[in-house]
Order: C-alpha cells, then sequence, then structure tokens
C-alpha cells in the first residue's frame, strides 16, 4: 500500500491480540506415527503456540514467585522415598528377601498411577482429543466445555467436528478464555468480528456466528466440539508439585509396609531345650499398622485438598 504524500510504502500495524499464533492442525482420526516414534510417547507441546494461560501450572495462576518455598521438584526417587517416609523401617521380609532400589522405583510409578484414579487428574504432561456434545444450556454460558482430563496447560484447538472427521471450522484460539483451564474449563469469550475456519469446503470466514446461531434451536448433539489440549501439574519438564509428590510417596510408602507388614504372621515364639524354655512376642501382622493409619488419614486429607484445586464439583446443564 502506497502513502500518496511520499510515495513510499508502509505496512500497516499488526492486529491486536495475544501473543500467539493460530494452529491450523487438520483433524486425524487415526494420525500416522512417524516412523521411530513407537514407544507411545506424545507429541512435545509447542507452548509458544499453544493458547495457554500465562501463570504457572502450580500453584493455580502464580505469575511471580518469591523462591522462599520450593514449589516444584524434580520426579520422587527412590532414596527420596525412604528419606521422607520410611527412614528407619527395614524394608526386609521374614524370609531375608527386601526391596531393592528397581523394586521401589516400580513402586513409585505405580503409585503415581494411583493418585492420578485417586485425584482424577493427570499429573505427567500428556496431549489428549476430546469430543465433547453440544449443549444448549453450557452453549448460552459462553460455549462451557469440561474435558474429560484436568488440568489444562494449553489449548491447541476447540473445532465443529463430523462423526467421519469433516473439519466444519475452528473457533480462533483468540476467542479462547485460559482461567480456568487449571479445573479442565474451557469458555469461548467472543471478542473478535467472526470466527476463523479452516479450508476444505467449510464455512467461510465471518460465517461463523451465523452457522452457531443456527445450534442455537437444538438441544443436543454429542460429540460436537473436538477440543485438542495438553494437561500435567506442571510446565517445567520432569518436574512435580512438591504436594504430588508428597501424595505418591505417602501412597507408595502405605502400598510397601502393607506388603512387609502381613508378611509378619506370628505374635510370639518360644523355644524349650533341656528344661529351659525361652519365648519372645511382638506386634505381628499389626508392626506397622499405627503407621499405616496415619500415613492413609494424611494422604486422604492431602487428596481431597489437590481434588479441590483441579477439579469443579458442581456442573448444572441438560439430562
Amino acid at each position: 500500500m502506497s502513502d500518496g504524500n511520499n510515495g513510499g510504502n508502509f505496512r500497516l500495524p499488526p492486529n491486536p491480540g495475544p501473543p500467539f499464533e493460530e494452529q491450523s492442525a487438520p483433524y486425524a482420526p487415526y494420525p500416522t506415527i512417524p516412523p521411530g516414534q513407537l514407544n507411545g510417547e506424545p507429541k512435545q507441546p509447542e507452548f509458544v503456540k499453544d493458547k495457554q494461560f500465562w501463570s504457572a501450572g502450580y500453584p493455580v495462576h502464580m505469575t511471580r514467585s518469591s523462591g522462599l518455598v520450593k514449589r516444584c521438584e524434580p520426579v520422587l526417587t527412590p532414596q527420596l522415598l525412604i528419606s521422607r517416609y520410611l527412614k528407619g523401617i527395614p524394608l526386609a521380609f521374614p524370609n531375608g528377601d527386601s526391596y531393592s532400589a528397581e523394586d521401589i522405583k516400580d513402586q513409585i510409578v505405580l503409585a503415581t498411577n494411583e493418585v492420578e484414579m485417586m485425584c482424577k487428574i493427570t499429573i505427567n504432561r500428556e496431549q489428549f482429543t476430546d469430543k465433547v456434545p453440544f449443549d444448549i444450556a453450557l452453549y448460552k454460558s459462553f460455549i462451557y466445555l469440561k474435558t474429560e482430563q484436568n488440568p489444562i496447560l494449553a489449548v491447541q484447538s476447540v473445532e465443529i467436528v463430523s462423526s467421519d472427521g469433516y473439519n466444519v471450522f475452528k473457533i480462533p484460539s483468540s476467542w479462547l478464555e485460559p482461567s480456568n483451564f487449571s479445573k479442565g474449563i474451557v469458555n469461548v469469550v467472543p471478542i473478535l468480528g467472526a470466527y476463523s475456519v479452516s479450508t476444505g469446503g467449510g464455512v467461510g470466514a465471518y460465517g461463523g456466528i451465523p452457522y452457531l446461531n443456527v445450534f442455537s434451536q437444538l438441544t443436543f448433539v454429542p460429540g460436537f466440539w473436538q477440543i485438542v489440549y495438553q494437561t500435567g501439574t506442571s510446565k517445567i519438564e520432569g518436574q512435580y508439585p512438591v504436594v504430588i509428590n508428597d501424595l505418591i510417596g505417602m501412597t507408595a510408602a502405605i502400598n510397601m509396609l502393607s506388603v512387609i507388614t502381613n508378611m509378619f504372621l506370628n505374635n510370639s515364639q518360644s523355644l524349650s531345650r533341656d528344661g529351659i524354655s525361652q519365648s519372645s512376642s511382638g506386634p505381628g501382622p499389626r508392626m506397622y499398622l499405627p503407621y499405616i493409619e496415619e500415613l492413609t488419614k494424611k494422604r486422604d486429607t492431602l487428596a481431597g485438598k489437590v481434588k479441590a484445586t483441579f477439579a469443579t464439583k458442581f456442573l448444572i446443564s441438560n439430562i
């Protein structure tokens, strides 16, 4: 575009908006796996392009920290597990077996998965694709979308995709409200003039709003919205929040002590020879039971607080 006064060229200022780029990831129901990547690891999220809330994953909405209190730390190790929860406890069985470092690592992996199910969260950074139904009550609440996994770290796309993989159109990421990502909630707040859509015969540019108005006459459409997003409790790869490590450590310690305790079946023993006898008694199966009960109570209390941080308790909609 030329300037009539000086004949020079100038560029229009860039469109205002958050510092992110639009993605055009086509829908692929069964994406092909590139050669050499058959280990099941998801693609690393590109947090420069993905829509996210510009704060830490934990504590939720933290933008600056004094650094006086450690919030995240590396994944729990066998040495740290023993130091925090099993110090002074012999990890040995009556038959001479004992927990090795590899055994403890395996217990940490099992406890991590157990904590995820217990708290209904995704601890590690993972990528998911959900198909969320259209609900008129939630649609009128700024298109309230609840993902199956949480907390959300970033959203790649929110699109309308048919059951056979036809990409109708995509909601621009500038319309996605990220303030409730930590609870697995995505809202669509229209602050621009129209929806931007992908090519391929779908609704054209500036056609998104009239297209959505058609669906305001419906009540429920299954699998209407498709959301591609990443979840996790920390944006720092290889680190967990300290409270999550605490949950994992207590769960692993409870599981290990439960196995050891059940191996001590006898409460008392006696030995007699040549008219001389000697007897001894012990707690038997209740050896570590008080400590197990204490750890269980602390873990359940902390798990309830974690669920309150990363989940919603109520959702009102059509049934």
